[in-house]
């Protein structure tokens, strides 16, 4: 049986899914509180910002779709950022 993992709702979390990814890849966030404003920058390891999305007033949980079909393959960062949370994950592409 295949569970999600558990999350404590006071530290907040991100996971990224699938990874390896080809095509697509599916950010999901939770929020410890309320905030302004989410970023979400795909970055490659250069530190280059290969894609990004600005969400104002963002709920407390959610999913974030990134179409990865033109991006080579090799390794790259998911960064999250917020007034109230942040976090850096891998992701990587297959060819």
């Amino acid at each position: 049986m295949n569970r999600a993992p558990l999350v404590d709702p006071l530290t907040g979390a991100m996971n990224i899914y699938p990874n390896p990814a080809e095509s697509k890849a599916t950010v999901s966030y939770v929020l410890p509180m309320k905030s302004d404003k989410l970023t979400i920058k795909l970055l490659d390891m250069q530190g280059k910002i290969q894609m990004q999305r600005d969400i104002t007033q963002p709920d407390l949980f959610g999913n974030v779709e990134f179409d990865i079909s033109k991006l080579v393959g090799g390794m790259y960062l998911v960064k999250i950022e917020s007034d109230v949370y942040q976090s850096t994950k891998k992701l990587v592409v297959e060819r």
